[in-house]
């Protein structure tokens, strides 16, 4: 009895030491497995943080074709000869997008027009003469109590 309790008491510790049974019970946490965890998180987090600045791109590229391609037909719109009548004029260029969305609610066929000085203008019609542009504003204007500011560029 004497030989029994010592040698189970050994086994036990031996049995209980054991590296894969800690391991199993969560007793002793194994560093690579913590550090592959890690990786794979760092690894994910990377790759998200890569597709949202690959999107930020594109998303930058797209805003600037657009603005280049409104540019150009501004100018294209301004290189031809004629008048235009002006609702409206924006240094900022959404807020002359928002703006001619409200006048298109008010039938108007609407273009935006970069002027010279970097303005955006929103016009309403486009004349041959300019005598043709005010007889419009003045055909817009007539019988209002309080007349829309128009005016021809």
């Amino acid at each position: 009895m004497k030989r029994i309790l010592p040698i189970s008491i050994l086994s036990l510790l031996l049995l209980l030491g054991s590296c894969d049974y800690m391991k199993k019970k969560g007793w002793i946490k194994d560093k690579k497995q913590e550090q592959l965890a890690q990786a794979r998180a760092d690894s994910l987090r990377t790759d998200s943080l890569r597709l949202v600045s690959l999107e930020k791109e594109r998303i930058k590229a797209e805003a600037k074709q657009m603005a280049e391609s409104d540019k150009a037909k501004a100018i294209a719109g301004k290189n031809k000869s004629g008048y235009d009548v002006i609702i409206g004029s924006f240094k900022v260029a959404n807020y002359a997008t928002a703006f001619a969305k409200d006048v298109e609610g008010m039938s108007f066929k609407v273009t935006i027009l970069q002027s010279e000085n970097g303005f955006n203008l929103v016009s309403i019609g486009h004349f041959e003469t300019y005598g043709a542009a005010a007889a419009e504003i003045r055909k817009i204007n007539e019988g209002n109590q309080t007349p829309m500011e128009l005016w021809v560029y």
